[in-house]
């Protein structure tokens, strides 16, 4: 199995406010990048898109 692209990993990440993904160990850090870029929340192991992040 391979990790996800970054545009991948968005369009995956839930829209709405209670919704989370939980991702493989394999895109965690797909994931984690973006958190740090301030694309998606996160919470525990858990991330959402950031509010107003897909303008």
């Amino acid at each position: 199995m391979t990790p996800l692209t970054k545009e991948q990993a968005i369009a995956r990440l839930p829209r709405v406010a209670t919704g989370w993904i939980f991702p493989a160990d394999i895109n965690l850090p797909v994931f984690e990048a973006l958190e740090k870029e301030g694309i998606a929340n996160r919470q525990g192991f858990g991330f959402q898109l950031k509010e107003g992040g897909d303008d």
